[in-house]
């Protein structure tokens, strides 16, 4: 590295040559102190001189004379005119990288404005080799180890000052660019609008980024104009990333969806022909609708409202459901028909279903006036979990065999399909149980019957399995009929801890 010539000298040599020497005043900045630059607007200008930032420090540095850039490395200076810059040891494993970027001539330390995103030489953990130049401005940069973001260093090269020495000017840590914007998010309506953020920064220029095909950007001068289009899908949300040298600040950026109420999430009938309205609420440009129970429902649409009209029921209890689209967002309505409450005389295979028992009718006697009626619902269980000797040996009412088991202590526990019929019998409900060994031959001999009018009320039907009757065989067996149609040898006794089917009769 050459040295300059004296500034001293070749200002006295310019002020005779000229003949105006008493010109030259000792008053002038730049020759009372020709290291004080002239403030001038415009650092980031290299060939502007700037005063040096807050927080510089002037220093020489040889090769026993180095920067410490505290517990994280060393900047040294080695001859011929090369940096010498190390990262120290973080742990057995890690070590602290460096790397430097040189940013050319310039006239000071507040030249270097910014950190360089480029032409960083290779970060590794010793920087020997690089050569360095009188009145450049470098930026030095530390990773690694167990920092979450790099530590940069600025430096100036004022002079070799000879004997294997330089004297610099630096300053750390360097974060040189201011970067805010007015806003951190930003929340839409699931309208089509626009919004603006306002961003403040000393950088020279900030770029902006986002990759949503939902959301525009327009940039003027140091406002961004932020479009949606209209959300007519789920709830979306993106981010923009401001960019302004090193620094960078992401946006966050939602949009709702459209809403939609129903005033009413259910609607329950009783067994007559009725109608009642649901109003709909929602911010989306239209709405349709529709429902699956189209032989007794029917719904006409007058603006906001649906009004729901059912027909009579004269079979089961019904529901059927009601769909409701606004765009994506959908509402499901429930609605439920009762059943209508019947009367004597009944025949094979009516719907039973006073003060609160339901069934079908499998048996009847006193042309209909008195009868049988089996459960609509099924299980599968065992008889019983033990073997003993209970004393249901009733073959033709299983009332007095279910009034045996209750006196058996535990009997909850060890006899489930008792338990299971005997929980139909709740509040003002009585009289179900688990049919003998003839009631239940009597259900097979109707139960085609009973599964038409399960089958038209969408129940299940009983199958063509084997079902627990209530009767008793011996301490370990217990009878059952198997339900296939003209099956010979269709009832049976097995072991009790068999897992059959099982239905609930009741007397009428």
């Amino acid at each position: 590295m050459k040295t300059k010539m004296n500034y001293w000298k070749l200002l006295i040599l310019v002020c005779i040559i000229g003949g105006f020497i008493t010109s030259c005043g000792k008053d002038d900045p730049q020759l009372n102190n020709p290291e004080e630059p002239t403030v001038i607007d415009d650092p980031s200008t290299p060939s502007t001189p700037t005063p040096d930032p807050e927080g510089t420090i002037t220093a020489n540095i040889s090769e026993n004379t180095s920067i410490e850039v505290t517990n994280i490395g060393t900047i040294r200076w080695t001859e011929p005119d090369n940096f010498y810059i190390k990262g120290y040891f973080y742990d057995s494993w890690n070590t602290y990288l460096v790397s430097i970027c040189n940013l050319g001539a310039m006239q000071g330390l507040g030249n270097v404005v910014s950190i360089p995103q480029t032409n960083f030489t290779v970060p590794q953990s010793t920087n020997n080799v690089v050569a360095c130049e009188s009145g450049h401005g470098y930026v030095i940069k530390f990773e690694g180890g167990n920092l979450t973001t790099p530590v940069y260093v600025r430096l100036y090269v004022v002079d070799d000052i000879g004997a294997g020495a330089a004297k610099v000017k630096y300053q750390y840590p360097f974060e040189p660019t201011n970067l805010t914007v007015s806003k951190d998010s930003l929340s839409f309506t699931k309208d089509q609008s626009t919004q603006t953020i306002t961003v403040t920064t000393d950088a020279t220029n900030w770029t902006y980024s986002c990759n949503s095909p939902w959301i525009s950007l327009v940039k003027d001068n140091n406002t961004l104009s932020v479009s949606v289009t209209e959300n007519i899908e789920y709830e979306r949300s993106d981010a923009i990333t401001i960019l302004a040298n090193e620094k960078s600040k992401v946006i966050t950026v939602k949009q709702a969806m459209s809403t939609l109420t129903t005033s009413k999430d259910s609607l329950s009938f009783t067994a007559a022909q009725g109608t009642q309205t649901i109003t709909v609420t929602t911010d989306a440009s239209d709405w349709t609708y529709s429902f699956n129970a189209s032989t007794w429902m029917n719904i006409t649409r007058n603006g906001n409202t649906l009004s729901v009209s059912v027909s009579e029921n004269t079979g089961f209890e019904r529901s059927g459901t009601i769909t409701i689209q606004a765009n994506v967002q959908q509402k499901n309505i429930t609605v439920k028909q009762a059943m209508s409450t019947t009367s004597a005389p009944y025949a094979i295979g009516d719907i039973y279903n006073e003060k609160g028992v339901m069934g079908v009718v499998y048996n009847i006697t006193d042309e209909g006036m008195h009868g049988m009626i089996v459960s609509m619902e099924e299980t599968a269980c065992v008889w019983s979990t033990v073997y003993e000797n209970t004393g249901c040996s009733d073959l033709s009412n299983g009332m007095n065999n279910m009034n045996t088991i209750k006196k058996i202590a535990g009997w909850e526990n060890k006899y489930p399909a008792f338990k299971w019929c005997n929980d139909f019998n709740m509040g003002s409900v009585s009289g179900w149980y688990l049919p003998a060994k003839d009631e239940l031959n009597d259900l097979y001999a109707s139960y085609q019957q009973v599964n038409t009018t399960l089958m038209n009320g969408g129940l299940m039907q009983i199958m063509a399995d084997y079902y627990w009757s209530s009767s008793e065989y011996d301490s370990s067996n217990a009878w059952y009929q198997y339900f296939y149609y003209n099956y010979w040898g269709n009832q049976n006794s097995t072991s009790k801890n068999n897992t059959f089917k099982v239905r609930a009769v009741r007397a009428f």
